[in-house]
């Protein structure tokens, strides 16, 4: 629960510091102030972030560490894949 909230965090930490990349993406070039910013970061994203860790409170399960390890470095795979396409 400890590495997705920190996911979270980060993604949320990255959000407001890269900002700018947002506007040259499609949903920020086509679709201005509409649904997905209205919808998507008000509703969508805290009720579904807030809804794993809620499941990982209520049922929590060890995981061995090769698998967190794993887990670890696909995030960090998938955020530097995601950073190098905005460059």
């Amino acid at each position: 629960m400890i590495v997705a909230i920190l996911s979270h965090g980060w993604v949320v930490l990255d959000f407001f510091v890269d900002e700018d990349w947002f506007l040259y993406t499609l949903d920020g070039m086509y679709e201005s102030f509409a649904f997905y910013n209205i919808y998507g970061f008000s509703a969508m994203m805290p009720a579904l972030w807030t809804l794993q860790t809620q499941y990982l409170a209520l049922q929590p399960r060890e995981v061995s560490r090769p698998t967190l390890i794993a887990c670890i470095i696909l995030f960090i795979a998938g955020w530097l894949l995601r950073y190098s396409v905005l460059q």
